[in-house]
Formats: C-alpha cells, sequence, structure tokens
C-alpha cells in the first residue's frame, strides 16, 4: 500500500516458464521421487516438486533435496514396501 493514498497496488504473479522447454510454466506438484539404491529401488512419495505443465521436467527446492538426502541415506524405517517387476529392455527380449 502507498504511504498516504490508500491504494493497493497489486502485481500479478508471474509463473517462470520452463528452463528446458521454455513454453510450459512450471506449477508446485507432489511427487514420487525414486532412487536406485545398491541393488534395491528406493521410492519416497509426496515430495513437493515444480513440475512443468508442458514437459513435465521436475525440479526440486534446496531445502526438499536436503530432506530427501536425509530420509533416503539415514536408513529410516519404510512406511511400506513395494514388490517391483524388472524388465529388460533389449532386442528380442
Amino acid at each position: 500500500m502507498a504511504e498516504g493514498l490508500g491504494v493497493t497496488r497489486r502485481f500479478p504473479s508471474v509463473i517462470p516458464a520452463c528452463e528446458v522447454c521454455g513454453i510450459g510454466q512450471r506449477q508446485p506438484q507432489q511427487v514420487a521421487y525414486s532412487l536406485r539404491v545398491a541393488d534395491q529401488l528406493v521410492v519416497v512419495e509426496h515430495v513437493p516438486a515444480s513440475v512443468c505443465d508442458h514437459c513435465g521436467e521436475t525440479s526440486f527446492s534446496p531445502d526438499t533435496v536436503e530432506r530427501l538426502q536425509d530420509t533416503i541415506w539415514q536408513s529410516r524405517r519404510p512406511v511400506r514396501v513395494l514388490e517391483t517387476p524388472v524388465y529388460e529392455f533389449a532386442p528380442g527380449s
């Protein structure tokens, strides 16, 4: 609000364009993050992310990355365990 004028100035919120495709806009979403650790697939669900609504490029804030690393490397007890099928992507398979 400007001093003494009684006027409130509002600026439109600007959503940055995707740095990868340059077309889409980033939207906040919760995603599943997966990572292979040794011979085990680890999945962390409901991770806050910024996702392009055109190409799907996904990025995480530094705080989220730090929390992901803590969650994965501190070997916490998982909330559930999934059985995961594995396929070979090779000619003739």
